[in-house]
């Protein structure tokens, strides 16, 4: 066996770590909340209303204060709380300022009934028919006349005046009937009632 020197040779493996370690934190939002900014508008933006019907418009989003105006407030006029009232047939814009910002709302106003004449017909004392004429103009009853009736004259000649008046008054055909002439009054009011359901929109 001879004599000599082992030599070993082999792989080392060095790990060189750093001295320091820089660490970087990531901020956390989980408690942050997130806020949509709210839309500012009308609660409407078309309104079609009958002569005489009102709407309440509001603005929706924001608690500033707001300011109402009509450009023809005599069709459509609106009160510093935003109520909206059809006075006459025609179109209006109902315009809402908030600061510098301005939303409207178009509003369209139609009659309860067409204008012109019409004819209608009610039942009277033992079942007789009653005539009328009724014209309209701008959903006012302006006229009212007997064309027949086959009533007893006296009775309903007694009631004509008394019920015909009562319903241009009141511009209604729910008015009471005249004591001693109720089928002569239930027929007139019944014939003017009948006349103004043909004159409906």
């Amino acid at each position: 066996m001879k004599k000599g020197k082992i030599i070993g040779i082999g792989i080392i493996s060095a790990l060189i770590l750093p001295t320091t370690l820089n660490v970087v934190q990531i901020p956390q939002y989980s408690n942050v909340a997130i806020v949509e900014a709210a839309t500012v508008k009308l609660s409407q933006t078309v309104l079609n209303l009958k002569v005489k019907q009102t709407y309440n418009l509001k603005i929706i989003g924001t608690t500033k204060k707001v300011t109402w105006s009509s450009n023809k407030s005599s069709v459509a006029s609106v009160s510093t709380s935003g109520k909206v009232t059809a006075k006459n047939k025609g179109t209006a814009t109902i315009t809402a300022t908030v600061g510098s910002k301005k939303y409207t709302c178009k509003v369209t106003v139609k009659t309860v009934y067409a204008d012109g004449t019409y004819t209608g017909t009610g039942i009277g004392f033992r079942n007789g028919t009653t005539k009328v004429s009724v014209i309209l103009k701008n959903d006012v009853i302006t006229n009212i006349s007997v064309l027949s009736n086959q009533d007893t004259s006296r009775f309903f000649n007694y009631a004509k005046p008394i019920v015909i008046g009562e319903i241009m008054d009141s511009q209604s055909t729910n008015v009471d009937a005249v004591s001693g002439a109720t089928y002569s009054s239930n027929g007139i009011m019944d014939a003017v009632a009948n006349a103004l359901s043909k004159a409906k929109n």
